[in-house]
């Protein structure tokens, strides 16, 4: 799941409609965080962009490569790769005022939404030769890309000129195809995986949000774990799992879909609220939870449902957005302003 703090730096007006509750969430999670502790032992490197004044990694591949974006001294987002060995290279759109670079595939090609002048926002696709392209779904109002694949299949969402939102997949051969789960009243994508298989959430008539996967073949299956009064996907692997959160009677729980519809629900310890942010080849999951009383601290589940809790030293607030194949895991934390983490055993270098 890609970062949103460039959402909560700037709530404007279509920023809260279209993202509600990602907005909530990391509105309460920043308030009144308190200082955590990091686990003995650990391999984290801190990174950050030249004249970063916030720096919010959102994906990163099987190579260690590392993609998101990061705020500069005047306010203003661009988005970065930054490479195994720590190299960080800077980019933006030609027509861009504001870049996220929301997702990263294992070819070092990366997609994202930028924000032109008008204030209009458009996908783009960047391959790893550093040439981008934009595009839009037709009638697009405004354009958010979330996810990228191997096949180059780029998924997200956009706002139509009715202000709904609804689910688009853009092709290797730049077509762009839109659907939205039966009842729909707004649809957003959380990601793709090999197959093509797309997972997502969706809010009804009656403003209750549920669970979707979409197979290749356009075949979309509807889900909630038991007790759920509202479900948000935030990723799915390449065999088909699928995590997230739902709200549970008092408190926002963990939960895991197996591809055969199996569901798990999960907490870390003490945790008020819950927020995987990705999954693994393997099945580990990585995120974030809230204490009221120790903060924000990232955690992670392994695939035999174990959970650990971590933070970079000093962090005031850790928000983790990735995790690859080999359980290197990417996000950022607070220390001051925030910065750029990468955690495990491989490509943790400084820059």
């Amino acid at each position: 799941m890609f970062s949103t703090a460039w959402l909560t730096a700037q709530p404007t007006k279509k920023a809260r409609a279209l993202f509600p509750r990602l907005c909530t969430v990391l509105s309460l999670g920043i308030l009144g965080i308190l200082p955590g502790t990091a686990l003995a032992g650990q391999q984290i490197a801190i990174f950050d962009p030249s004249g970063s004044d916030g720096t919010y990694p959102s994906s990163i591949n099987n190579k260690g490569t590392i993609a998101g974006d990061f705020q500069d001294s005047d306010g203003f987002y661009h988005g970065f790769v930054r490479s195994p060995s720590g190299g960080i290279a800077a980019f933006d759109p030609k027509k861009s005022v504001e870049t996220h670079a929301t997702a990263l595939n294992g070819y070092g090609d990366v997609a994202g939404c930028y924000r032109d002048s008008a204030g209009v926002f458009h996908g783009f696709l960047r391959v790893a030769d550093g040439t981008i392209t934009d595009f839009d779904p037709a009638h697009s109002a405004d354009t958010y890309v979330i996810a990228i694949n191997h096949s180059r299949s780029v998924v997200g969402y956009y706002l139509d000129r009715k202000y709904v939102v609804h689910g688009f997949v853009r092709t290797t051969d730049g077509m762009i195809d839109t659907f939205d789960p039966p009842g729909s009243k707004g649809t957003y994508v959380s990601g793709i995986n090999y197959q093509g298989f797309i997972a997502g959430y969706y809010q009804d008539k009656n403003a209750v949000v549920h669970g979707y996967v979409r197979t290749a073949d356009g075949t979309i299956t509807i889900f909630d774990p038991a007790g759920s009064a509202g479900t948000y996907v935030n990723g799915i692997n390449h065999d088909g799992s699928i995590t997230g959160y739902y709200q549970g009677k008092s408190i926002q729980h963990g939960f895991i879909r197996s591809p055969n519809g199996n569901m798990m629900s999960f907490d870390p310890p003490r945790s008020e609220a819950t927020d995987p942010a990705a999954i693994s080849r393997k099945g580990a999951i990585v995120g974030h939870y809230t204490s009221r009383i120790s903060g924000v601290h990232g955690f992670l589940r392994k695939q035999n449902g174990s959970v650990s809790v971590f933070d970079p030293e000093g962090s005031s607030g850790t928000f983790v957005t990735a995790i690859n194949a080999h359980g290197v895991i990417a996000g950022y934390y607070k220390k001051g302003i925030y910065h750029g983490f990468v955690r495990g055993s491989r490509f943790v270098q400084e820059n």
